[in-house]
């Protein structure tokens, strides 16, 4: 008699094609600017994905004075939903060297279509800052 258990018929996700990807970037120093988004993913047909962390740091690199909000956040977008942001960071101080860095672990499933954006904001009247966002992702078979 076979015992077959239905359960292990299907390969991890991370045989099924399994490819390590970031998604992110790298820049600064930046000046104030509007809501921009700086990078986005969309899951491709036949493809699942998993987050598997996301880190935001944000550094001023150059003093301002009035109005120092500096934001960074990503958002998530299902295929056809309306988007939701997963993690958020923020400088609300314009003094040179203020720092805010913010780390989000989680195995969270994206399915063909979703969307990962990106988007920075500074409403400064001056000064500069540093950007450095990443999510590690892992793309694999439906």
């Amino acid at each position: 008699m076979d015992i077959v258990n239905a359960a292990s018929s299907r390969a991890a996700f991370y045989d099924r094609n399994a490819t390590a990807l970031t998604v992110g970037f790298l820049v600064g120093p930046i000046g104030p600017h509007g809501a921009t988004v700086r990078d986005s993913y969309t899951v491709p047909a036949g493809r699942k994905t998993i987050i598997n962390a996301i880190d935001i740091v944000l550094l001023r690199t150059t003093a301002t004075a009035a109005g120092p909000q500096v934001q960074s956040y990503y958002t998530y977008i299902p295929n056809g939903g309306v988007d939701q942001i997963i993690i958020f960071n923020s400088i609300l101080l314009g003094t040179v060297g203020d720092r805010a860095s913010n780390q989000l672990g989680l195995e969270f499933v994206m399915y063909p279509g979703d969307e990962l954006t990106i988007t920075t904001g500074d409403a400064s009247a001056g000064g500069d800052v540093f950007y450095s966002n990443h999510a590690m992702i892992t793309e694999f078979d439906f």
